[in-house]
């Protein structure tokens, strides 16, 4: 009798085993990540909604003139600069502690008070952030 629940209860482990193996789920495919450029370049791009009045380039750039906001638009300049480390996106400015669009002076205090008082394996993430800045001066 032993023998038979002993045989019994290996078949319902083993049948218990299996199904875990074979009703588990697959992970999700990776996500693709929708990396954009900086702002629009094209003309048709930076007329937004009323692009459609516009067929053809010389159109736009004889009607640019007339339209400040297509003007405004085209001159607008973004005061973040962003950049890249161990796989995420960082504001640099925000990094260093200063608000956007800072002097380059304010800018080389923040990352000098910001080396002194990090520990050294923070200075790689630091450098990067400065460099980020320096490029757009």
């Amino acid at each position: 009798m032993s023998q038979k629940v002993l045989i019994l209860g290996g078949f319902v482990v083993t049948l218990v085993i299996l199904s875990f193996f074979l009703i588990r789920k697959t992970p999700p495919p990776p996500v693709q990540l929708e990396l954009k450029d900086s702002p629009p370049k094209t003309p048709k791009e930076l007329l937004g909604n009323r692009q459609d009045r516009y067929t053809n380039t010389a159109q736009w750039l004889e009607d640019k003139d007339t339209d400040p906001a297509i003007e405004r638009r085209a001159r607008e300049k973004t005061l973040n600069v962003l950049f890249n480390w161990n796989g995420h996106s960082w504001d640099a400015f925000e990094v260093l502690g200063i608000p956007a669009g800072s002097s380059r002076d304010a800018v080389l205090q923040a990352f000098t008070r910001a080396r002194a008082q990090s520990d050294p394996e923070s200075h790689a993430f630091l450098q990067a952030a400065f460099d980020a800045i320096n490029r757009t001066f």
